[in-house]
């Protein structure tokens, strides 16, 4: 439906609402001129929608390939049911590596949360340390998202073609 918005004289801003036709005649009343343009319609264009949308959240996707890939069963007994941390660390980079293709890293903090979603959970800190210390020869690449924020959600990692 158009709709027209105006000052008077006074300072008032008044929106018309109403058919083409209805919108027109008020504007003439009012000063006598009417813009042949029509004015956009208020609100953000699809497109500018489309790119301040937030980025899906990846980790339910991630804990449900874990749990229902073709591995599923060795990766419970031979990962999740072992205190080995590394390897717990390790593992939602090799999903994304072997499932979907590499196709995003991973913050520290996101694989914290995928180990707590397991069941075996790592804190943030813990998962920084093991990729640090021992898993860096895994991953292709370990960089800081911004340190200076006080929101940093740690370092993003992914697993290199081993």
């Amino acid at each position: 439906m158009p709709k027209a918005t105006l000052t008077l004289k006074s300072g008032a801003t008044v929106t018309i609402e109403g058919s083409t036709s209805e919108v027109h005649k008020l504007l003439e009343l009012h000063d006598g001129q009417v813009s042949t343009k029509p004015s956009r319609p208020e609100g953000p264009r699809r497109k500018e929608a489309e790119e301040t949308a937030q980025p899906r959240d990846p980790i339910p996707d991630i804990v449900n390939l874990i749990r229902s890939c073709d591995d599923a069963e060795r990766i419970e007994k031979q990962i999740l049911d072992k205190p080995n941390v590394v390897n717990r660390c390790l593992l939602p980079l090799y999903i994304i590596h072997q499932q979907l293709h590499n196709s995003f890293g991973l913050t520290t903090g996101q694989i914290g949360t995928i180990t707590k979603e397991l069941g075996v959970p790592i804190a943030q800190s813990n998962v920084a340390h093991a990729i640090a210390a021992s898993a860096g020869r895994f991953v292709m690449g370990v960089a800081s998202e911004n340190p200076a924020s006080p929101s940093s959600t740690g370092s993003t990692a992914a697993v290199s073609s081993i």
